[in-house]
């Protein structure tokens, strides 16, 4: 066969997508540095093709990475989670995610039982030393509450916290909807008077009343006192009206509203 209609073969070949086409260089003439030159344009051919898929090779993976993390922070937002797994580590799922650490991951439960311990119940569930509790703070609304109950539970803890309700929560779920507020800043534990009380560290304002409490006129006001003996609560103004499940005192509406309106007169 002719250098020529080897050369006409050689370029259909290129053409069809055979880039490893090469012709034996037998020539020394002019039609050898014809043969020389579609061997140079057919490796650099090559070199381009092979530099092109490379580069769509990595576009692709890099825009799967990026597309695997927002599926995964959409999915995570989507079922109610405050974090996502992606390429080995966990992030929060804020507007600007950011790498949590192994304490944010395992979250408060789960960091105080592997710091104080504690017991299983007769269920199997894990259950904090008595010692040590955990309040979930504001802006829990019911299906919050269900989040973190559920989320307990499916890592074997039982869900013994409490949960609270601040101002943010008002505009989702109220007391009524609960079905009741129960507040107390003293209890009897084995015989013995106890105050209870919050003073959160990174919020005075927010601190509760200690102890027993005595409630008194001053002046026409209401001044409330914390932290006083029993006999001094019995001496204010505090009655009780529910004692061992029996309702012991009963006030009725026009009660009320008659000393509203001595108050105000």
């Amino acid at each position: 066969m002719s250098p020529l209609k080897q050369l006409k073969r050689s370029f259909k070949a290129i053409e069809s997508g055979e880039l490893d086409t090469r012709l034996a260089l037998n020539h020394h003439d002019k039609v050898g540095e014809i043969i020389s030159n579609f061997n140079n344009l057919a490796a650099r051919l090559q070199r381009s093709h092979q530099q092109y898929k490379q580069i769509n090779f990595d576009l692709s993976h890099e825009l799967r990475t990026q597309l695997n993390g927002i599926r995964s922070r959409s999915e995570a937002m989507i079922d109610g989670f405050e974090a996502y797994r992606w390429q080995g580590n966990y992030y929060s799922v804020e507007s600007h995610p950011r790498l949590l650490q192994e304490c944010e991951v395992k979250g408060l439960i789960e960091c105080l039982w592997d710091t104080f311990g504690g017991t299983l119940t007769d269920k199997g569930f894990k259950l904090l030393d008595e010692h040590i509790g955990a309040i979930y703070g504001d802006a829990i609304t019911l299906e919050r509450q269900r989040q973190i109950l559920q989320r307990l539970m499916d890592k074997g803890f039982a869900s013994k916290v409490v949960l609270g309700i601040g101002s943010y929560s008002y505009q989702y779920v109220t007391r009524d909807t609960h079905g009741s507020a129960v507040k107390a800043t003293s209890v009897v534990k084995n015989n013995q008077r106890v105050a209870i009380f919050k003073e959160p560290k990174t919020d005075s304002k927010k601190r509760s009343a200690k102890g027993l409490l005595k409630v008194e006129r001053v002046n026409g006001e209401l001044i409330c006192k914390d932290n006083v003996t029993e006999e001094e609560e019995k001496q204010g103004l505090l009655e009780v009206v529910f004692e061992d499940g029996k309702l012991l005192k009963e006030t009725t509406l026009s009660e009320i509203r008659a000393l509203i309106g001595a108050q105000i007169s």
